[in-house]
C-alpha cells in the first residue's frame, strides 16, 4: 500500500513541477486584478518645489485614483527635468519601484497613467519600459509600452502608455522607467501592474475538514494538497 502511495506521491510531484514551470498565455477572460493598488514604492526624479505637483501622501502612484483630466494640480506627480538622471545616451529618465511585497506570477499589463499638456510644458514620455525583479537588484526587461489615446499638441490630452504582455511575467519589484519627452516635464496619476486569474478571492473559499483516515493516508494526502497547490484533486472510496 504504501509503495503505491508514494508512487502516486512521485507522479503528482512531477505533475505540479511542470506545470508551476510552464508559462501560459495570458487569458484576459479572467478576473483582473491590479496587483499594485496599495503597494508601497519609491520615485526618483519628482518637483518638489511646487506643492501641487509632489507625491500627496505618498501614495499617488498606487491609491486607485486615476485622473482622466489632463491638469497640473495636487491629484497628478510631476517628473521635472532639473531632477531626472542621464542614462549612458545622454536621456534624462526618471523611476518609480514598487514592490509588491512578494514574487507574485502572472503580471500580464503595466499602464502608466499620463497626459500631454504642451502649452504648460507637459510632455508625453518619449519611452516607458517596465522592469522586473525577485531581489530588487537585478531587474529585466518586460517590455516598452505604447502611448495610447488620441494626441494633440494643440489640446490637452489624457493618455495611457501599455505594455499588454502576451506571456505573463513574475517579480516582486516592478520598475518604471520613464524617459524624458521633449518638455520639461511629465505628469503621471497611477501606475497599474495587472494580474488575470481564475481564482476565487480567498475569503469565498470553503473550508475543507479532512477525512477521517489512517495516519499513512492521512500524511499523503496533506502532502499532495500542498504539492498540488489545488491543481490535483484526490478522492477515494473507504474499503
Amino acid at each position: 500500500m504504501k509503495k503505491l502511495l508514494f508512487a502516486t506521491l512521485a507522479i503528482v510531484l512531477a505533475f505540479t513541477l511542470s506545470a508551476v514551470s510552464t508559462i501560459a498565455a495570458v487569458d484576459r477572460d479572467l478576473n483582473k486584478v491590479v496587483v499594485s493598488q496599495g503597494k508601497a514604492y519609491t520615485a526618483f526624479g519628482g518637483y518638489i518645489e511646487n506643492p501641487n505637483y509632489v507625491d500627496t501622501g505618498d501614495v499617488e502612484f498606487t491609491d486607485g485614483i486615476i485622473t482622466t483630466e489632463p491638469g497640473y494640480d495636487a491629484s497628478w506627480y510631476g517628473f521635472q527635468i532639473s531632477r531626472a538622471q542621464e542614462d549612458a545616451e545622454e536621456k534624462l529618465y526618471y523611476e518609480v519601484v514598487i514592490d509588491l511585497g512578494a514574487v507574485t506570477d502572472g503580471l500580464a499589463d503595466f499602464i502608466f497613467h499620463t497626459e500631454n499638456f504642451i502649452s504648460v510644458g507637459i510632455d508625453l514620455p518619449s519611452k516607458v519600459e517596465f522592469f522586473v525583479s525577485d531581489n530588487g537588484t537585478d531587474f529585466t526587461s518586460a517590455g516598452v509600452g505604447a502611448v495610447t489615446g488620441t494626441v494633440d499638441d494643440a489640446t490637452a490630452t489624457y493618455n495611457t502608455v501599455e505594455l499588454l504582455l502576451d506571456d505573463a511575467v513574475s517579480g516582486r519589484y516592478v520598475k518604471t522607467v520613464i524617459t524624458n519627452g521633449d518638455m520639461n516635464m511629465v505628469f503621471c496619476s497611477e501606475i497599474q501592474v495587472i494580474q488575470y486569474t481564475s481564482e476565487a478571492p480567498v475569503e469565498s473559499q470553503p473550508e475543507t475538514t479532512p477525512p477521517n483516515t489512517s495516519d499513512d493516508i492521512a500524511i499523503f494526502l496533506a502532502i499532495v494538497a500542498v504539492s498540488a497547490a489545488g491543481l490535483v484533486v484526490i478522492s477515494r472510496k473507504r474499503a
